[in-house]
């Protein structure tokens, strides 16, 4: 009965022990070791770093009220000519005239005219750029000015050059004329030579026209 029992209980030990083998969980592998994530920067909502990448419109600005700039030359007749403004000159509203059309009186702070509105504009911005087109077409013309009047120069002093050189040459040849001249003119004062006679004159003698030789040269009758 003993070894029925130990047999029974060996038997039941193998029994459980294969029960419990066969069904042990899976062997789990190691998970991956995961480094967290950086958190990212917070995204600003107002003024700063991101804002500032933002592109923002350019901040307009204006001439105080009652100031304008004009957007074209402007020529004005008045008692001691004509006078003319260039674009871009600041101006001062006076008054205002008319309603169709509308026509505002305004001055430069020397001279008075009428002008349409919207030959005029209070932009900064857009009077700069007028007033320093105006300045470079002013500097430019200066310069062309300033070319011509050297090419006039250089022009007049070459003429004047040429001028001189040939006064120079005229006046040599005028002296050249007056020596030669002058040298003819000691040659026909000279008195010519005689001719020397072949046959002495001989003093108190005949001729053969019966005269006699006179020492002065002239026969004289006898």
């Amino acid at each position: 009965m003993k070894w029925f029992l130990a047999l029974f209980v060996a038997g039941a030990v193998v029994a459980g022990g294969y029960y419990f083998y066969s069904h042990r969980p899976a062997p789990q592998k190691p998970a991956a070791v995961v480094a967290p994530a950086e958190p990212l920067p917070p995204i600003a909502s107002g003024p700063g770093p991101v804002a500032s990448l933002m592109p923002q419109a350019p901040v307009k600005r204006f001439a105080p009220k009652g100031v304008f700039f004009l957007l074209m030359p402007v020529s004005v007749t008045s008692d001691s000519g004509v006078v003319g403004i260039g674009q871009g000159a600041k101006v001062t509203l006076v008054s205002e005239k008319g309603k169709t059309p509308k026509t505002w009186r305004v001055t430069d702070g020397q001279t008075e005219f009428d002008v349409a509105p919207d030959h005029l504009t209070n932009d900064l911005d857009i009077a700069d750029a007028l007033l320093k087109k105006t300045q470079d077409a002013q500097a430019a013309a200066n310069a062309g000015l300033r070319t011509q009047q050297q090419s006039t120069s250089d022009a007049q002093q070459l003429a004047q050059q040429k001028l001189a050189a040939f006064q120079a040459a005229l006046q040599q040849q005028q002296a050249q004329r007056l020596q030669q001249q002058a040298g003819a003119g000691q040659s026909a004062m000279q008195p010519a030579q005689p001719a020397a006679s072949s046959t002495p004159a001989t003093s108190g003698k005949s001729s053969s026209n019966g005269s006699v030789n006179s020492p002065f040269g002239r026969p004289q009758p006898y």
